[in-house]
């Protein structure tokens, strides 16, 4: 099976910065789900997160001569499968953990539900 097109997730964190540096090709798309839970949505922590991914969208521009696709959504995983099935996909490439970084896990959760749920095929990518 041959991946033309490729979706990276980026979240900010330093194993997505990796996945892109590591996957970048002339078919990609960049991602970063803005994830807002319930409980705060009347605070200005939207402000706050669409201000942080407006930030990483002006990098990767930048550094890459990239667009990053800003979208928000309830579920992160159900965001970027809806992304990947709308834009045809062919490879969905993720980082090994994402922004909390959290160790303890073999792999990150959203990951993890990704590789689980995806109907289209998922990549980890680990750093050595």
């Amino acid at each position: 099976m041959n991946f033309e097109r490729i979706l990276i997730c980026h979240d900010g964190s330093e194993n997505a910065e990796n996945a892109l540096k590591r996957f970048r090709t002339e078919n990609i798309e960049i991602i970063h789900v803005v994830h807002i839970p319930k409980m705060y949505a009347g605070s200005g922590i939207k402000t706050f997160l669409y201000a942080e991914a407006e930030k990483l969208s002006q990098r990767i521009k930048k550094e890459y001569g990239l667009k990053l696709h800003i979208v928000e959504y309830e579920s992160i995983h159900e965001a970027i499968i809806s992304y990947a099935l709308q834009n045809n996909i062919d490879l969905i490439v993720v980082g090994k953990f994402g922004s909390s970084n959290n160790k303890k896990r073999i792999i990150g959760s959203i990951s993890e539900e990704l590789v689980r749920i995806s109907p289209i095929s998922v990549l980890i990518s680990i750093e050595k």
